[in-house]
């Protein structure tokens, strides 16, 4: 079982929360933090996969829509 490094309770399930990411200038990213649910300790921060999924998607249908159909 994994115990929070601060508390040392049992973590059997995880709080999340979504937070601004930021990396080397203006650009701002969709983020996750993992937080211990018994004392709020920071767990750990990754990139929201959902949102990063959605804006690569969103660009590839922006290229292929600005692009003409030859056939």
């Amino acid at each position: 079982m994994t115990k929070c490094p601060r508390c040392e309770q049992d973590i059997t399930q995880i709080d999340m929360k979504e937070i601004t990411g930021t990396a080397s200038g203006p650009k701002h990213w969709k983020c996750i933090a993992y937080t211990c649910p018994h004392c709020s300790t920071l767990i750990s921060v990754q990139m929201n996969p959902l949102a990063l999924k959605n804006d690569i998607l969103s660009g590839v249908q922006a290229l292929l829509a600005a692009q003409p159909i030859r056939y």
